[in-house]
């Protein structure tokens, strides 16, 4: 199966170990008991878990206020913001320690990967731990591979395809720099052009420009892609043509 096709689900506090030992358990090995033994699964993938700049519930909320025992800090000028980040950051190492821990509970068997990405301008972000308390490159030791994928934006221009395959092999380097040296990087990029949002054949990106992508990304040394096919071809569907086109689901 493809990595993006298992359900999903939205938290609303990773912070909270009696959370993450309730719902959070259940639900992973839900997810490792009904998939674990299927023949074409490749793997868990957790897929944006950073948010920076976001609402700030994951950092804000009645457990925070309680486990911190200050008033929760909001910036670096704010009394007790190293220790806001600390304990942020053990937090966040828990939740990672703990949900893996929980799949391999169920599902042991380490050919089915366990894959932590986010957008490479979230994870590569200096800011990332003062938003989220996140330390990347700590959490990433207990996920089996990690990401940060990429979508572009590419035109008829001549240069559009190079342009864009050295967008990615800049955000592999700067990732590798920032993981230990032995960590297996797979590397997400959208298959789509991110500029277009109509109806319609989808124009870009063309094979060559995928192919440049992909020479740029082994290259860096990646052996693992992920093709994203994010809105390929006709992306809107009129509700009248549905049942037409995927009859049953109108």
């Amino acid at each position: 199966r493809d990595l993006h096709s298992f359900p999903t689900r939205r938290s609303s506090d990773l912070f909270n170990p009696e959370w993450r030992h309730a719902q959070w358990k259940q639900y992973l090995q839900t997810v490792a008991r009904l998939y674990g033994k299927e023949p074409a699964v490749a793997g868990y993938v957790f897929d944006d878990s950073f948010e920076v700049g976001g609402t700030g519930i994951i950092s804000y909320g009645g457990y925070e206020r309680h486990a911190f025992g200050y008033p929760l800090p909001h910036s670096p000028s704010d009394p007790h913001w190293r220790e806001w980040c600390k304990v942020r950051a053990k937090w966040w190492n828990d939740w990672a320690r703990e949900t893996t821990s929980f799949i391999r509970q169920i599902d042991p068997n380490r050919k089915h990967l366990i894959y932590l990405e986010d957008i490479a301008g979230q994870v590569l972000n200096s800011k990332l731990n003062d938003a989220t308390g996140v330390d990347f490159a700590r959490i990433s030791e207990y996920f089996d591979a990690v990401g940060g994928y990429t979508f572009s934006y590419w035109g008829s221009s001549s240069d559009s395809g190079e342009r864009v395959a050295q967008q990615s092999q800049r955000a592999l380097v700067d990732l590798r720099k920032a993981l230990r040296p032995n960590q297996k990087v797979i590397y997400t990029f959208w298959v789509a052009n991110n500029g277009k949002h109509g109806a319609g054949p989808a124009k870009y990106p063309t094979a060559d420009q995928i192919r440049l992508i992909c020479e740029a990304a082994l290259a860096s040394g990646v052996r693992d892609l992920d093709m994203y096919g994010y809105r390929i071809g006709d992306s809107k569907v009129p509700e009248r043509e549905l049942d037409r086109m995927m009859p049953g689901t109108g």
